[in-house]
């Protein structure tokens, strides 16, 4: 019944049926779009850099990373595809100078983990094999594969994706594709953000029984839409639904179109609390759509508006100023030292980093840090706030 509705399956599919049938349901049997966010585009600007630079050979240097920046910038990096080239100068035009710190760190990681895996190496390497019991084909997209090793890059902070069974799917894959026994493969998410790596040490056989059982799951849920329609595929509500492309969708069929939202000025019971909370949730969606909207036709108008007393436009940019601290520090370092912290800020990521292999300084700062708790603020987070 699967093949009815798609040609193959991947790995990022199945997994997103695991975390909502739902949303499953919307992406590939509605067919609505999934458009990707900020973080995603980012991450896949990091992934063709590294992949740039790995198939470049270049040196892990602050020189060779500027000149693979104007290469990326200007479309004409040579180890790209025509596509991947033209793909990686728009993500970075409107993503690459403000996260060019976490670039430079992700590529200089890669090009180390690199460094350490000697032979020929196949990047963004394309498999397509079949799983037992799934008839449509599993098709992978892999960033790193060699003799021994299958790489998946991670530029996010978020190690959920480690107690997941990806790898052992696309080392099933390469071992077909290659007529090689899969399990010879070491298998590593390497997260370039957080600069570690974990091994996956789950067995393949465990990544086919979970493909398989979500195939399973699917067919089920299929059979079942011609009886009791799209609500037989399960809504997992959770943190996850704030990245969800569909969040709206689900607010809606929940409560109703945003016009017709009653909102009481008194709760009385948690359950009215809870259909408030929805509510708000609705509205501030289908604020981001209006101010989207809004900002798009301003654009393209160069247009400045003004309407109940505000104004409603693109206005520049604030200057920001970069500092040598280097030859700042050369200048004052003879001045008291009263004077000189105000030159320079203090964050926790430089202080750990100082103290990482230091216990003198470790201790020093333990013994320096104080600590004060802000004034209580009522918000909603994609996270419960943490226990005092």
């Amino acid at each position: 019944m699967l093949e009815n509705y798609i040609n193959h399956v991947s790995f990022s599919n199945l997994d997103k049926y695991q975390k909502c049938p739902y949303q499953w349901y919307l992406r590939y049997i509605e067919r609505h779009p999934d458009e990707a966010g900020d973080s995603a585009q980012i991450g896949k600007l990091g992934h063709l850099m590294i992949k740039a630079a790995i198939a470049g050979k270049i040196r892990p240097d602050l020189d060779a990373f500027n000149d693979l920046v104007i290469d990326i910038a200007s479309g004409e990096c040579p180890k790209l595809s025509l596509k991947e080239r033209v793909e990686a100068k728009q993500l970075y035009q409107k993503y690459g100078s403000s996260n060019i710190t976490n670039l430079y760190e992700w590529v200089l990681f890669a090009l180390d983990v690199r460094s350490k895996h000697k032979g020929r190496v196949e990047l963004e390497k394309e498999v397509s094999c079949i799983i037992p019991g799934i008839p449509v084909p599993m098709e992978m997209h892999i960033d790193f594969v060699n003799k021994d090793t299958i790489i998946d890059w991670k530029t996010g902070r978020n190690t959920e994706p480690v107690s997941s069974h990806q790898l052992g799917l696309y080392a099933y894959g390469v071992g077909r594709a290659k007529n090689v026994n899969p399990s010879q493969f070491t298998r590593k998410f390497v997260f370039t953000g957080l600069q570690k790596q974990y091994e996956d040490k789950k067995p393949i056989q465990d990544a086919l029984s979970w493909a398989l059982n979500i195939y399973e799951h699917i067919e089920e849920d299929l059979e079942g839409l011609a009886f009791m329609g799209k609500g037989v595929f399960k809504k997992n509500a959770g943190t996850a639904c704030r990245w969800c492309p569909y969040k709206e969708t689900c607010f809606e069929e929940n409560l109703g179109p945003v016009e017709l939202i009653n909102i009481p000025e008194e709760i009385l019971t948690y359950s009215q609390a809870e259909e408030v909370a929805r509510a708000i949730l609705l509205m501030e969606e289908k604020l981001n759509v209006a101010q989207k909207a809004l900002q798009v036709y301003c654009e393209e108008n160069n247009l400045l508006m003004q309407t109940n007393g505000e104004y409603f436009g693109w206005y520049p940019g604030s200057i920001s100023r970069k500092w040598d601290k280097m030859k700042i520090y050369e200048a004052v370092r003879d001045l008291p030292a009263e004077d000189i912290i105000k030159a320079f800020s203090v964050d926790l990521r430089g202080i750990n980093a100082l103290a990482k292999n230091n216990d003198c300084i470790n201790l020093a700062i333990q013994e320096a840090v104080t600590t004060e708790t802000g004034k209580p603020k009522f918000k909603h987070a994609s996270k419960p706030p943490k226990a005092s």
